[in-house]
Formats: C-alpha cells, sequence, structure tokens
C-alpha cells in the first residue's frame, strides 16, 4: 500500500481543463482544504479517473461552465468524499458523480447546490455499495434533481437533506437498482411535476423512517413503476399540499411491495392517499391516512389493480 500525498491548491481553469485531474493509477492522493473553481464547458473542479484509494476532503468547488460537474469518480473504486461544498451553476452540470464502476465510494457530509437546467445534487451509475450519508443537497433549475441513483446495488443512503425548487424535477430517483436501503432522510420539492420519490424498474429497496414534502402541482410523494417490486417502505412521513398530488401512486406493475405504518396526509384535489393502477400483490398495513379535499380517496384502486391486500 502506497502512502497517502496531499494537493494543495488554488486553480482557476479554461474551456473542458478539469481543475483537478487524477489518472492512471495515481493512488493514495488527498485533495484537502482548496478553492477549486472552473470557468469553461465540460471543464470539471475534480476528476479521478481509474484510480483506486483517493480522498476529496474539505473542499471549495465552484464550476461555472455547461456540463462542468464539481467532483466526478468515474471507473473508480474505494474513493471517499467528504466535508466539501460543490456549486454548479449551468446546464446538466452535476455536483457529486460516481459514475462506471466507482464501487465501495463515500459522499459524507457534503454541501451541494446546483442552479443549472437539468443539474443532479448527487448521481451515481453502476457503482455498487455506496455510502452517502449526511448532505444537504439543493438543486434549483427546472428538471433537476437532488439525488439519482442508476444501476447501483447494496447502497445506503441515510439522513441526508434534499430541497428540490425547480420545476419537472425530483427529490430522489432510484431507477433499476436493487437492494438499496434509504433511511431518515428528509425531501422536498416546492413546484408543480416535482416528485418527492420516484422508483423505476428496481427490486428490494427499503424505504424507512423518512420525512416527504411536495408543494406544487401534480407532485406525487412516492412513486412505484415499471415492474417495481418487493419493496418494503415503512415508517415515512409523506405530505403533499398541491392538487392531483397523491401521497403514494404505484402503476405499470408496481407489485409485490409492502407498505407498513406510514403516516400520509394530502390537503387539495384530487389528491389520494394510495392511488394503485395496474398493480398487484401489494400489502398495506396499518398506515395512517388523511386526505382533505374534494375526489381525494384514502385508497383508490383502478384498472387491474388485482389482489392488494390490507393486513
Amino acid at each position: 500500500m502506497g502512502a497517502w500525498g496531499k494537493i494543495s491548491m488554488r486553480m482557476t481553469a479554461g474551456a473542458a481543463a478539469h481543475g483537478v485531474y487524477i489518472n492512471a493509477n495515481s493512488q493514495y492522493t488527498t485533495i484537502e482544504d482548496n478553492i477549486i473553481i472552473t470557468g469553461g464547458d465540460d471543464a470539471h473542479g475534480v476528476q479521478i479517473y481509474q484510480v483506486m484509494n483517493n480522498r476529496v476532503i474539505g473542499n471549495n468547488v465552484l464550476t461555472s461552465g455547461q456540463y462542468a460537474y464539481g467532483i466526478q469518480i468515474e471507473r473508480s473504486a474505494y474513493n471517499k468524499v467528504w466535508n466539501n461544498t460543490v456549486e454548479t451553476t449551468k446546464l446538466e452540470s452535476d455536483a457529486i458523480r460516481f459514475w462506471q464502476n466507482s464501487a465501495y465510494g463515500e459522499a459524507i457530509n457534503n454541501t451541494v447546490t446546483t442552479s443549472g437546467n437539468s443539474g443532479i445534487g448527487i448521481v451515481t451509475a453502476s457503482s455498487d455499495r455506496l455510502e452517502v450519508i449526511n448532505n444537504t443537497v439543493t438543486v434549483s433549475g427546472s428538471s433537476a434533481t437532488g439525488m439519482y441513483i442508476a444501476q447501483s446495488d447494496n447502497s445506503t443512503f441515510i439522513n441526508n437533506s434534499v430541497t428540490t425548487t425547480g420545476s419537472a424535477g425530483f427529490a430522489l430517483r432510484n431507477f433499476n437498482c436493487n437492494d438499496n436501503h434509504w433511511e431518515w432522510n428528509n425531501l422536498n420539492t416546492s413546484m408543480g411535476s416535482s416528485n418527492g420519490i420516484e422508483i423505476t424498474a428496481s427490486y428490494n429497496v427499503i424505504f424507512s423512517n423518512n420525512t416527504i414534502l411536495t408543494q406544487g402541482a401534480s407532485a406525487e410523494g412516492i412513486t412505484v413503476s415499471s415492474t417495481s417490486k418487493y419493496h418494503t417502505v415503512r415508517d415515512n412521513t409523506i405530505t403533499t399540499m398541491g392538487s392531483n398530488a397523491d401521497g403514494i401512486q404505484l402503476s405499470s406493475n408496481g407489485n409485490d411491495n409492502k407498505f407498513i405504518n406510514n403516516t400520509i396526509r394530502t390537503s387539495t384535489i384530487n389528491s389520494d392517499g394510495f392511488y394503485v393502477q395496474g398493480s398487484s400483490n401489494n400489502l398495506f398495513v396499518e398506515n395512517d391516512i388523511n386526505t382533505s379535499s374534494t375526489n381525494s380517496h384514502g385508497v383508490y384502486l383502478y384498472n387491474k389493480a388485482n389482489n392488494n391486500r390490507q393486513g
């Protein structure tokens, strides 16, 4: 095992130039206590590529170009991203990324902000066994997502605070992921068509003790769809405040899931506690549901919603 080296610098960079770039087996490097600023498109603050066992700690990272990520870990396992402040400001500029075979990574105690359209606070792809803990994430552009987890299995997400203030966004998206665990997260969206949690094409994910608030129209608390199965959703507090905003919505073969001891509140028209369409064999046990407006049902089963059970 090599020794930890330390990089300490303040850097600005032009187009397509990263602030710090670690490549080709340069292991055991610490990037710590820096101010890293990039101004060009495709210019990431920190890029780690095909390198294991590095640490990114206590930095202030700002990117102001399009497609300019704050910190990207790519094809690199066992990297740690701790205690950083990361801000991106332009189109499709994600703050922290674990990308393509970056397993066993950690994102802990970071504060991240994105303000460009389609930006993501923390995103993972094809990277298993991650720990994402105690992060504060704020995204404000349209179609922006707080945390987007794709094809990343056996990972843990605990005590993160996510706020989405743009339209047509998400606090959390869990896509094609299995055996993940989400616990004690606080998820808040404030504009129309911005859902709290979207679960698609995933298996055996646990969501427990999370607090979810959506404030816009057509902003569901949790959606489960596209052959998502065997999830356990328990002990969560879910509140929707806009019209046409269900607490939990199942559709398109959201089958064989358990919903236990959740507290669900909806407050405006056409907002059901549970809306179940085309989804079967789900179990609902001891959920506390309160809907308070016109045409807002506690539980609404519709169109091939078969063999669902109240325990």
